[in-house]
């Protein structure tokens, strides 16, 4: 089953898990929180999604790097939520969003809440230490991705 929510970047399509649940979890999967770190991007801050109408797909989680927003069922868009944001291991080098099992953290939960998980750069993607990168002040791209998503 589909479920949608209007987000200054677009309007987003997730899913509705029921699985072994002993209640539903409307998930968005996938939603964009900067640009993906493509072409020139690659070795730059990250950029902010534009404002837009497009619709986003997010019924599954966007692509891993190289090396989740979710939210319980049957609440009210006026509802103010706690968010717990889970930023995966890996020392620094692996690990992906899809780590986690946050649905069931949210499904067994006594309270509602938001659980975030999301991708960002690792390894020498996120961390490239040379002077180039210290001289284009982009060193640490994986505490800045980590920081923008809080932000």
């Amino acid at each position: 089953m589909a479920v949608q929510s209007t987000r200054p970047s677009g309007h987003v399509i997730g899913t509705r898990l029921e699985n072994s649940f002993p209640q539903a979890v409307d998930a968005f999967l996938g939603v964009p929180y900067a640009l993906p770190p493509l072409g020139e991007r690659r070795f730059k801050s990250a950029t902010k999604v534009p404002s837009s109408t497009e619709i986003i797909d997010a019924s599954r989680y966007g692509p891993a790097a190289p090396g989740k927003a979710l939210l319980p069922g049957d609440v009210t868009d006026t509802q103010r939520l706690p968010v717990a944001i889970y930023l995966h291991g890996g020392a620094f080098n692996r690990g992906a969003a899809a780590m986690h099992n946050s649905a069931s953290m949210v499904a067994w939960s006594e309270a509602s809440f938001i659980a975030v998980n999301f991708g960002y750069r690792v390894g020498a993607l996120g961390f490239l230490p040379s002077s180039l990168s210290k001289k284009e002040d982009v060193l640490n791209l994986e505490l800045r991705d980590q920081v923008f998503l809080f932000q």
